[in-house]
């Protein structure tokens, strides 16, 4: 988690493909809380693109 924290923050926008990756990854998220979390995702994207998104994504998790 600690890597994955500093990949978002040094690689900006280019960062949240690879945390997408990983949620999609990770076995003991289920599909719901992983739908839900995308589409958080996607709407934090439209409202605070930039390392805000990030730190809303470490607050769920």
């Amino acid at each position: 988690m600690f890597g994955l924290m500093i990949l978002g923050r040094m690689c900006g926008q280019g960062g949240l493909h690879y945390i997408m990756m990983q949620l999609c990854i990770q076995q003991h998220v289920n599909l719901s809380q992983r739908m839900l979390m995308l589409l958080n995702l996607l709407n934090d994207v439209e409202k605070n693109p930039g390392p805000v998104l990030y730190d809303k994504i470490y607050i769920v998790y």
